[in-house]
């Protein structure tokens, strides 16, 4: 019996595993094809800059066989180029492409593809920047069976719960509005929490937040209370000392405060709200945005402040037309911006480069909530209530790739700011009741999961609930 059974699954699922190399075949010949094209060229840098679908296929199946080339073009040991993936989104049948910075690609790809029964080809024109003409022209194909195509057609990501985890859980007070993590001079982390009238420092010691200090805050000029008090806090350091900056759509104007010699000092206020300290062309910068009054998202515009000799410089201001937001936030590699990341007043994850080219990330989804972190990640909240999910995009050559989700079905998520955990990278979420009852909120820290590593390493650390020490 147990003998017939298994020969009968075997025959059932010896044609799906031959038949499911036929997606690998392919991307594999495309990828040979390109590596063939740049074979006699000299350490070339290329991406692919155009993707047509003239098949029947959906959208999902070309963009998983996308992923196997990249895949391929990235980890060839043959290969002697450079390979960029620009790519920020597949939809209706097109790719859309980050052209930012084309001028330091020599060769760029397009692909067609286009089938005829069971056989899916691509075709491949590669254009010399160099030349400026066609470089050279392939196609290759593949017979891929309707079985196979069905397994590709996945309606979810199948690995989206695989990436991030949850490694430390606090209980806040129901007033937070923001989290900021900052690195000391001596190596000790400490964590800045923001609150309407206080901002709390805490650091992580003998398993437990240890209170060091509370920053009472004064707005100047406050709007009549908002309905949903919302704020954003900036810690970073500079020769001059550290700068400790909060906004909040209570008031026009941020607070900002100077750490000198261990003494916060008050500094004149700013008419905006800075979300990150960036370099643009090797000059220091505030970026920032403007709260409507009393709402909870932000007027259309960016302001850049020059922060030059370490002081912020209010008299040469930059501002530059943007839609509006529920929420904002930059990337950067290394200090310098890449792009500008935005949910628009549509709930719409938007993309700037730093040429200002606007594009929409994902049509489907709608978000609220987004943060981004310098180490490639952009976490989004989804419109919902509830009950909610945060989705995490990989950032590529200022595109974005949506490759992970975290859910959260008892609670919503009020705000995500990018921060760090023992010495790791990730991602703070504030979470509320979805109820009528919308206190005790819970902050929970979410990062990348690591690879596995030989088991003589130490155990990952549970989280821990926080436990509040007074001064």
């Amino acid at each position: 019996m147990k003998r017939g059974l298994a020969c009968l699954l075997l025959a059932v699922c010896c044609p799906l595993m031959l038949s499911g190399r036929g997606t690998q075949r392919l991307a594999e010949k495309t990828a040979a094809a390109i590596a063939e094209i740049m074979a006699d060229r000299f350490n070339p840098r290329l991406t692919v800059i155009s993707f047509e679908n003239h098949t029947e296929l959906s959208d999902m199946v070309i963009q998983n066989f996308y992923q196997i080339l990249v895949s391929r073009l990235e980890s060839s040991p043959q290969k002697n180029f450079d390979f960029s993936d620009r790519m920020v989104a597949f939809a209706n049948g097109k790719g859309r492409f980050n052209s930012r910075r084309l001028d330091e690609i020599g060769f760029l790809v397009a692909l067609k593809m286009l089938r005829s029964g069971p056989h899916v080809g691509v075709g491949i024109t590669v254009f010399s920047r160099l030349s400026d003409r066609l470089a050279a022209v392939r196609y290759v194909s593949e017979s891929i069976p309707p079985e196979e195509l069905r397994v590709l057609d996945l309606p979810e990501p199948a690995f989206a719960s695989a990436g991030f985890s949850m490694t430390a859980r606090l209980e806040a007070d129901s007033g937070l509005m923001d989290v900021c993590s900052q690195t000391e001079p001596n190596g000790n982390m400490r964590h800045y929490f923001l609150f309407p009238d206080k901002v709390d420092v805490f650091e992580w010691g003998a398993r437990r937040m240890v209170r060091l200090m509370t920053l009472p805050l004064e707005w100047p000029r406050p709007f009549a209370p908002a309905r949903h008090v919302e704020g954003h806090l900036l810690v970073f350091h500079n020769p001059a000392g550290t700068w400790l900056i909060a906004g909040a759509n209570v008031a026009e104007k941020s607070l900002v405060f100077l750490r000198r010699e261990g003494n916060w000092e008050a500094q004149p206020a700013l008419d905006f709200v800075p979300i990150r300290h960036l370099l643009i062309n090797d000059v220091p910068y505030l970026a920032g945005v403007r709260y409507a009054a009393g709402r909870n998202y932000f007027r259309g515009g960016l302001v850049l402040m020059p922060f030059r000799q370490g002081f912020p410089d209010p008299e040469r201001l930059y501002e530059k037309p943007l839609p509006e937001a529920f929420a904002v936030d930059f990337t950067a590699r290394e200090g310098r911006l890449t792009g500008l990341h935005m949910v628009d007043r549509e709930y719409r994850y938007r993309l700037f480069t730093t040429d200002f080219e606007d594009s929409i990330v994902n049509e489907r989804l709608r978000g609220a909530a987004l943060a981004a972190l310098d180490t490639d990640w952009v976490a989004l909240s989804d419109y919902s209530r509830g009950k909610d999910r945060a989705f995490f995009f990989k950032t590529s050559d200022g595109g974005t790739r949506e490759v992970y989700a975290a859910d959260f079905p008892l609670r919503e998520i009020r705000f995500i700011s990018p921060g760090s955990w023992e010495n790791e990278p990730g991602f703070w979420v504030c979470l509320e009741n979805a109820g009528p009852d919308r206190s005790g909120a819970q902050l929970e820290f979410w990062r990348k999961q690591s690879v596995p590593v030989p088991e003589a390493a130490a155990p990952a650390p549970q989280p821990e609930e926080m436990i509040d020490v007074q001064d």
